[in-house]
């Protein structure tokens, strides 16, 4: 069961992606130390603070990603990223699709659902190269 103090904080960073929050910044927001926030953060979500963060990223990327006129360089400091490099290396961990990839699947499937993208998406991220 996730704590009061803990949902604030997942709010918290979903509405203040672009501000570049980090654990120690969101700790000070709260009055908690960084340390035993993360602790309590690992203890409730079930993953750490760092792995939430990057995922509530990626989804807020794939939020993005939906508007055909955004720029990747556009988006992600939408998402919290200062370096585009950054924002690639952590979307193709998380979607297992770079973001071109990802992109060629949403013009392509664009009347789908997300969980059927999600599943296209898994079906495609071992080969190098999309063929439809």
């Amino acid at each position: 069961m996730v704590s009061l103090r803990i949902k604030q904080v997942l709010k918290f960073i979903e509405e203040n992606l672009e501000k570049g929050l980090t654990l120690e910044k969101v700790a000070k927001q709260f009055n908690l130390n960084y340390t035993y926030l993360c602790e309590l953060f690992k203890r409730e979500v079930g993953v750490c603070f760092s792995e939430y963060f990057i995922k509530v990223r990626i989804k807020k990327t794939k939020e993005l990603l939906k508007d055909k006129t955004l720029l990747i360089k556009r988006i992600s400091p939408k998402a919290g990223y200062k370096h585009v490099s950054n924002f690639s290396r952590d979307f193709k961990r998380i979607t297992k699709l770079g973001l071109e990839e990802h992109i060629e699947i949403i013009k392509k499937y664009k009347f789908l659902h997300t969980y059927h993208a999600v599943i296209l998406i898994r079906r495609f991220a071992n080969k190098k190269f999309l063929t439809f």
